[in-house]
């Protein structure tokens, strides 16, 4: 898991090295949308997303955000979904791992070598 900060949000986020775009639950979203200035840019999508446990979702639309991961600042455009697994509220994709040194951010954050 991922310590990361989303509009002053502190939240743990998984890092799936084996998504390509990084995800968010719609009530998370929800939340941020009641703090104004929290979302960048909102539209459509029905993208398929095949999740961790093989199940294809229907993405209910994007949503692009400012974060902090590691005292660097991105904007990364998220699938929105009704619901993640485990109670998460964001899965962080190889979007975000593509912004770093990969090298750097999965020998920290991740528990096996490539």
């Amino acid at each position: 898991m991922v310590s990361i900060s989303i509009c002053n949000f502190k939240v743990a986020a998984l890092l799936d090295t084996g998504c390509s775009n990084s995800i968010i639950s719609k009530k998370f979203v929800e939340i941020l949308l009641s703090n104004n200035g929290c979302v960048v840019a909102a539209s459509a999508d029905d993208s398929k997303i095949r999740m961790l446990n093989s199940n294809m979702i229907t993405a209910c639309g994007t949503v692009t955000l400012n974060f902090k991961i590691e005292h660097q600042s991105l904007t990364i455009t998220f699938l929105v979904v009704a619901d993640l697994l485990c109670d998460l509220d964001v899965i962080l994709g190889m979007d975000v791992v593509n912004s770093f040194d990969r090298v750097v951010l999965i020998a920290k954050y991740c528990n096996y070598c490539l």
